[in-house]
């Protein structure tokens, strides 16, 4: 499987911007899902929503890049 992922400055600088302990469980959701295809734990919705939308980023970056 050779396939890449793109995280762009405004990903890592959207999970840096959310709340501290949001900002780590957002990250291991999206390793999670990149690695795993879902997070391993449950999230609150507004976690849910903040991951949509930094996945949403991480899809557009990466196609751009191709």
């Amino acid at each position: 499987m050779n396939s890449s992922i793109v995280l762009s400055s405004r990903v890592i600088n959207t999970i840096k911007s959310l709340p501290d302990g949001d900002s780590t469980i957002i990250a291991r959701a999206l390793a999670d899902e990149m690695l795993f295809g879902a997070p391993t734990f449950e999230l609150t919705p507004v976690q849910q929503i903040a991951l949509a939308m930094i996945r949403d980023y991480v899809i557009r970056d990466t196609r751009r890049a191709q």
